[in-house]
Formats: structure tokens, sequence, C-alpha cells
């Protein structure tokens, strides 16, 4: 068939939603853009025999035409062929081949479709390819969600595409391609929608669509935010005329509820509902924006003032509403857009449900109500549970603390002034409390509802407590784990101990300095005591308090336990040196350890108070006497080398337990242990003369460069998909410009990915893709303790480009199935290669003396 008179049309499949095969000849009616107008009409395409299912087409999963009405999970719901085959005839009626899984394809088709339309640059905007436009851009959006460890790759390439952009010429929008970095993310639609034409010219280009929940996300991270160039300033004018809490003129709250639950498809959690019940509504005379903008020339203008009939302060969590429209019931349709701009900052997404939001709020007879109900769709459980926690019985917070004065002022009272769900009537209140209606409500408007349970409330409690003469420990007690406060003196003494003992510690060691051993011994004492002061139970009994006086108490009297000089000031301008000198102790500790030839009571040895205190001051040569004295070396007789004993050979190393005794431990074997781990030694080579065969092994120097290279090789990768994220920290990096982490064990580089995790990478290269690679104690040891964050990477056929593979084995060392551990387990076969022998030998005669040949002596 023929799509014009001069373009012959090559015969392909149609899948016709309107039809199954083997019907022929169908028409299916589509509404398509102008941009498809090839489709309409007689033009369509029918549909044929050859028939072929979506599995035996290629690309048929991403072939999509650019019209949301028909796409369909993904794919276009009409045409079937191979794209490579027919990649014309999508150019010819302008479908584009997307894959939402690659990032590269994604940027080909931003790039093909801006070189496509280059020519609508400086004309009108349409609003059908603004159409065409988004849904590209919802492919975007949709690559950016899948391939969440490409996301820092691709924002960096979306900053050098060229965008579909609107800006204002004489009041009218033009479409322009330009780079993000020229245009701005309108991050706040309301504020957008207030600008005038004229104000929207001075700002330069804005993004043809934007959102706070997808393609949104993407901008904000691309492209300066309109909030960015706009100062603005709410004022409210004079004072406020009256006060109440929003939600109480919120007619069929549970209803809205569900609602904007239904349409944003998520649940309103406790913390939001509880914010929703502290919004207040408070009227003011006047409500005026004063605005301010930098335009694309960098200039700042000043906009004439606005007035608005409402403003919601999210940091002050209240509706300011202008005395003009305080008649909210005749103000229907104001009102719901105000509930609606309330529910979008607390559940924070966009939401636009004013029609409904009005109509729910209707008498619960009434049609429009009754038409809004039908169209949420909610669960029965859900409805039933809001239902609760909307109850008569459920207290906010402020209701909590007014319900425990009321108890502690008046015990005998049986009335509540809370008539209803989130009422207080403060008349009743005024009443029970004997205090002016004046008075509760500056109260009321001091009671900090985003902190309720921290000190910021303490100042209000102690006005209450001190105003009406209450008892603190009895209010105390009716408050527990709502608004106590001997938490909060708790936790405001521990904050100020830990201010300021590092400094305290460092001024008393500087002392010391001077000072002999046995009064040096008694400091680490004195740091344990520094460290546990709590404060004493008398603290609390009274409500009003001063914690820095009670630390700097409960510390001179330590300093005084000790014989040491009190102080008049807390002070915290040493911390930093203290933390200097507490993180040199375990290099002391590590050096104690490491002259010592008979290490076996080392720990229980430096670990006591009065050993432990002198590495502060360096005395690691006294503590080694001191040891000696305690622990004298017991020597042994060799029986078959009797003039070398065994006090004159190191023992190894016991930092780190070495692989041999490790395995014993786990196989708890019975007998000749080298017999219990033959089968886990590599076996036998005829041709090494009895040494121990593995065909990974090489040379050192070629051992050397494959591990450089493995490790450049991950690095250069990980970089590119974490952008200045990455550290590499073993030796070989030194050799292409970074700095080694000789404290990093067990691992070669680090990164930080997109949810501010670190993780942990070994790299273990092989020329070849057998299976198998060395590690070692430290790194074991390591991966056990980093756990899921913790990555073994096999790179294979290191020196074949072609052939080389990255393999993330992830941490192989750790869960293993029930009745498995490290040596017996179904993942791998760990192999013993070699034992370390480490030794010193002592010569004591000279008929011992090591005889080299005279040959050798010059090498």
């Amino acid at each position: 068939m023929h799509l014009t008179e001069d373009k012959e049309f090559m015969p392909f499949s149609v899948i016709s939603v309107s039809a199954s095969y083997p019907d022929k000849n169908i028409l299916p009616q589509a509404i398509t853009t102008t941009f498809g107008h090839q489709l309409r009409e007689k033009k369509w395409i029918e549909i044929n025999k050859n028939f072929y299912t979506r599995s035996e087409v290629i690309g048929i999963d991403h072939a999509s035409y650019l019209n949301e009405r028909n796409i369909k999970n993904g794919t276009f719901n009409w045409l079937v062929l191979d794209y490579k085959e027919n990649q014309f005839i999508f150019n010819y009626l302008e479908i584009a081949h997307i894959n939402s899984y690659s990032t590269d394809h994604m940027i080909w088709v931003l790039t093909f479709i801006q070189k496509s339309y280059a020519s609508i640059e400086n004309k009108p905007a349409s609003n059908d390819f603004k159409r065409f436009y988004h849904t590209i851009l919802k492919y975007l959006y949709s690559t950016y969600e899948l391939r969440k460890t490409d996301q820092v790759s691709l924002i960096n390439k979306l900053k050098q595409v060229f965008f579909l952009c609107i800006n204002y010429q004489d009041s009218t929008e033009f479409f322009s391609w330009e780079k993000p970095e020229r245009i701005l993310h309108i991050d706040d639609t309301k504020l957008y929608q207030n600008l005038s034409d004229e104000v929207k010219s001075r700002l330069g280009y804005f993004f043809t669509k934007s959102d706070k929940n997808e393609i949104g996300k993407v901008f904000n991270q691309i492209a300066p935010k309109l909030s960015s160039r706009i100062k603005e300033k709410i004022v409210y004018s004079g004072a406020i005329a009256s006060e109440k809490l929003l939600y109480r003129k919120i007619n069929n709250l549970l209803y809205v509820i569900l609602l904007v639950e239904d349409k944003t498809e998520d649940i309103i959690n406790d913390n939001m509902l509880q914010k929703l019940q502290q919004v207040k509504l408070r009227i003011v005379p006047s409500i005026t924006r004063k605005t301010s903008i930098v335009g694309s020339d960098n200039k700042q203008m000043q906009l004439p003032d606005i007035k608005l009939s409402y403003h919601f302060n999210a940091s002050e969590n209240s509706l300011y509403v202008c005395d003009e429209y305080s008649d909210l019931d005749k103000e229907k349709k104001l009102f719901a857009d105000m509930v609606n701009e309330v529910f979008s900052v607390i559940v924070q997404k966009d939401f636009d449900q004013k029609l409904y939001i009005r109509d729910l709020m209707t008498p619960n007879q009434s049609e429009a109500f009754q038409d809004a109900k039908k169209d949420i769709d909610y669960d029965k459980n859900r409805f039933d549970e809001l239902k609760e926690i909307l109850g008569e019985n459920h207290l906010n917070e402020e209701q909590i603390l007014w319900d425990a004065v009321v108890k502690c002022k008046c015990p005998e009272n049986t009335a509540s002034p809370f008539p209803w769900f989130a009422q207080i009537d403060w008349d009743i209140l005024s009443v029970m409390l004997a205090v002016s209606a004046k008075q509760l409500q500056q109260w009321h408007n001091s009671f900090e509802y985003a902190q309720y349970h921290s000190a910021h409330n303490l100042p209000l409690i102690q006005e209450i407590v001190q105003e009406l003469n209450l008892d603190f420990r009895h209010l105390n007690a009716l408050l527990s784990g709502r608004l106590n406060f001997e938490e909060i003196y708790n936790d405001w003494y521990t904050r100020c101990k830990n201010k300021y003992a590092d400094t305290i510690k460092y001024n008393v060691y500087e002392i010391l300095q001077a000072s002999d051993s046995t009064t040096q011994s008694r400091f680490k004492a004195f740091i344990d005591a520094v460290d546990n002061m709590n404060p004493e139970l008398s603290s609390v009994s009274m409500l009003f308090f001063d914690v820095e006086a009670d630390v700097l108490a409960k510390v001179n009297n330590i300093l005084s336990s000790f014989g040491y000089e009190i102080i008049t000031q807390l002070d915290e301008s040493r911390n930093n040196e203290w933390w200097k000198l507490y993180n040199s102790i375990p290099l002391q500790v590590r050096d104690f350890k490491k002259r010592l030839r008979n290490k076996e009571h080392a720990d229980e040895f430096i670990i006591k108070d009065e050993h432990y205190s002198l590495l502060y001051f360096n005395k690691t040569i006294e503590l080694i006497t001191k040891y000696i004295q305690q622990y004298p070396l017991v020597e042994e007789e060799d029986t078959e080398a009797s003039d070398i004993t065994a006090s004159e050979c190191l023992l190894v190393e016991d930092d780190e337990k070495d692989i041999l005794t490790s395995t014993l431990q786990h196989m708890k074997p019975t007998g000749d242990p080298f017999g219990a781990l033959w089968g886990q030694i590599a076996p036998k080579s005829i041709l090494s003369r009895g040494g121990y065969k593995n065909p990974a092994l090489v040379n050192n120097d070629n051992a050397e460069n494959i591990g450089k290279t493995g490790e450049l090789l991950m690095f250069k990768k990980l970089s590119k998909i974490y952008e200045g994220r990455v550290i590499w920290v073993s030796e070989y990096a030194k050799e292409y410009g970074h700095t080694p982490d000789k404290s990093a064990v067990g691992y070669d580089m680090h990164y930080i990915d997109e949810n501010n995790d670190t993780h942990y990478v070994e790299v273990k290269t092989s020329i070849g893709n057998q299976p198998e690679f060395h590690i070692t104690i430290n790194e074991i040891k390591t991966a056990m303790a980093y756990g899921d964050r913790y990555h073994v990477i096999w790179i294979t056929n290191v020196s074949d480009k072609n052939a080389r593979q990255y393999v993330d084995l992830k941490n192989i060392f750790i869960n293993f199935d029930e009745d498995e551990n490290f040596f017996f387990n179904s993942r791998f076969k760990p192999v013993l290669t070699a034992f370390k022998i480490a030794f010193t030998l002592v010569i004591n005669e000279p008929k011992h003396q090591l005889i080299v040949e005279k040959q050798d002596e010059t090498t």
C-alpha cells in the first residue's frame, strides 16, 4: 500500500488493540498528534497474515509511538517490526526507538530530537509539540529511576545536552533549545504562576515541564532553580485577630485524608497527621508578598507588592488568612485551595485536588459529597484506623500538657476542657486553672509543637509551674514518657559533660607531665572518673536548674579526690589537643607489644590502669622493664639443636592469626593436625620437586604489574559511576598520583554511593579466567567487619580487552548456610599453598657463625 503518492510503504505487521489475529484489514481508530498525521484515515496500515509475536521481533520492547494514549507497558500497541531493518520507517513516521534501560540511548534520543526539530527555535510555542517532547521526558525520568547506579553519570551527561525550553517575548511563549545551565527549573509552581509575563521575560529560559515527583528530580540536579533567582518576603500587617487549629474547620477531615492518600498513592504517617493536627489558623488584617528578582543579566529588580488572600508558613506550621476572607464557610473554593496547599506541604508532594476537597467538605448529605466520596479508593481497615486516630479520646501533645496541668492543679476535677477531638475550650480551662484567657493564649502561642518532647518547651513549663504554683515532680510524673523533663536534664547534663571533658583531661595531663611515674599512673583512673560523671538524683527534684554549674561542681569533686587543683570555669579550647593525644595511644600499645618476645600476658598487663596511664607519658621502656620483671622468660632446650634455645627465636607476630591456627580451630581435628590439613593443601607437583603447584602464581614482578593494572582499571571504572567519590588507598595508588592510606587494611579502595553509604573494594586480578585467587587474613577479617559493604571484585583476562570481565563476587566470606563455615562451604574451597615461618637465629659461639662461600661475599 502507499502512504503518499510518491512513497511506497513496505509491508510489516500490526497488532490492533481493537481486534485480534486472524482478522484482516482492520483499521484501528487512534488519536494521534500532528507528527503522526500519516497514520490517519486511509493511510493507516492494514494487518497482514504474517503475524509475529513480540518475542520474535528485535527491539519491540522499546519501539514506542510518542503519544501516551498509544503506549501500554512501555510499547506502542500497533507496530511490530524489526527496528534495525526498518529504521527509516520510524524516522518517516516520527516514531522514536527508545531504550529506557540505556543512559547513552536516552542521550542520543534527546540530541536527535533537538537536531531534528532545530527549526522550531524562536517560533511560538505549541502545546502539541510540548506533549510530544514531554513523553520523551517521561522516558528520561524512567531511565533515571531504572539505572540508579548510573544516575551520577547520567546527570553529568545531561548537563551538556540541549533541552526544549521557553522564553517570553511580548507576553508570548517562544520555543528555544538551550543547555540546562541557562534554563530555570520551576521548583515552585505557585510562585511561577504568580509572576507576570514581563518578569518571566527578564528571568530568561524555563523548562516546559516541571514537578516534584518525576522529571523535576532530574532538573533539580542539572539546572538552576527558579527560587534561587527570587527573593521574597511575606509581611503580615497588624496583630493576630484570632487563632484556632485548622483541622477544626475542615469538615469530613477523615475523607479528605483518604482522598490525599488515594491520589498520592502513599500513606500519611503518624508524624504527618500530628503535624496536620497542629496547624494553626491565624487571621490577620492583611498579607503582602514583597518580591525582587535577579534577571538573566544578573541585575536585581523590585516587583510590585502583591496582596495575598492567604499564606501557609511551613516553618511556623501556621496558615495565615487575610481578614477579608476569614469567613471560610462562604469562601468554599478559596478554603479548598488552602487545605490543598497545606496537605501538599505536609506530604511533600505535588497535589492538586481542590475541587474534590471542596466537595468533600460539604455536608455528608449533599450530592457533591457523595459523588466525591465515590471516587476515593480506600481500604476499610484504613478507614477504621483513621477513625480511631481522629476519635474523641485522641489528644494531641498540647492537650496532653494541659490535661496534666489540670490534674496537677485540680486533682478533684472530673470535667474535661476537651469537649471533642482537637478542641481546647479555653473558657473552661481558664475557669479550671483560675488564670486569665489572655495568659492561656500566650502560653498556647509559646508551645513548641515540632519538638514538644525536647527542652524547647522547658521555659514554658517553668513559667506555668511558677505561675500556677504546681508541684513539678507530680506534673513530671503525669507527663512521663511524653514531656519528661528529667530525661531532658540528663540529656543536657551529658551534652555539657561531653563538651568540656576533653579539655579538663588535657589540662590535667599537662600538669602531670612534670610528675613522677607513681603520680602519672593514676591518670587513667581520673579519665574514667570524668567520663563516668552522672548527675545527682537530687538535681532533678527542682524544675529550675543550671546544668553547667552542676557539671563544674562534679568536676571539682573529682579533681579534689585525686589531689588536683580545682577550676573556676569550664572550657573547651583544648579538645583537639586531647584527641591527638588520645588517638596516639593505640600506636603506643602496638609498639609496647611489638618489643616483647613473650607476649602471652601483654594484654592483661597493659589494660591495668596504672600501666595504661604511663602510655600517655611515653613510658614504654619503663613498662617493658616492669613486664619482664613480672613475666620472666622461661627457657626450654631444643632436643635437636641444644645450642639454640627457644628464647633465641622470635615468636610469630600475633597481631594477626595465621591461617593454619585458624583452620585448626575451626576443624577441631583429632590426632595429627597435619593429617587433618592434608585435604586443604594443594596437590604436590612432580615438576616442582615437592613444592605446591598453583597455576595462578607468577613471578613477583609480573604479579605486581597485574595487580597494578587491575586496580587502575577498577579505579577508573568506579570513578565514572561515582565521580569524585572514589578513594584509592592501596600502595599502588601512589604510582598514579594518589595518596595511599596505611591505616586502610584489607581493601584497595572505597567509594560512597548515592545513598551516602561507604563500600570497600578488594580487587583480585587474573590473566585468565580460572576462578581462584589469593586472599590474606587481613582481607578476610576486613570482609567480616564490613559485611555487605565489602566487595571482592574479580577482573578476568586483564590483558585482553575483549575478553576482560569485572565480576562482583560481593562479600563471599559471610552469611554461610547452617553447618557451613569459611573452611567447609558450598561457595569455595580454601587451599593452603604455603606456611609463614618467622624466626631470628641468635649466634652464641664463633663455631656457629654462618659460613659463606668466597664467591658469594661480593653479593
